[in-house]
């Protein structure tokens, strides 16, 4: 399956549809302006950390 870009605008109506959602963070240097309960993790560790990324929702990964 190959990954979907989708706008802030789709994500926010699939949240509002009550879609279980799944944000991962991947951004280099993160800020303040994370979304609310988003894994935080670096580009070079997702696969380290990917015991950390649920397997039961979409994912929505995020970088800057």
């Amino acid at each position: 399956m190959e990954p979907l870009k989708i706008s802030q605008e789709e994500a926010k109506e699939r949240l509002d549809r009550g879609e279980n959602i799944f944000f991962l963070d991947v951004r280099g240097h993160p800020d303040d302006h994370k979304i609310k309960g988003a894994l935080v993790v670096p580009p070079a560790e997702v696969a380290a950390q990917a015991d950390r990324i649920p397997r039961n929702k979409t994912i929505i990964t995020y970088c800057t």
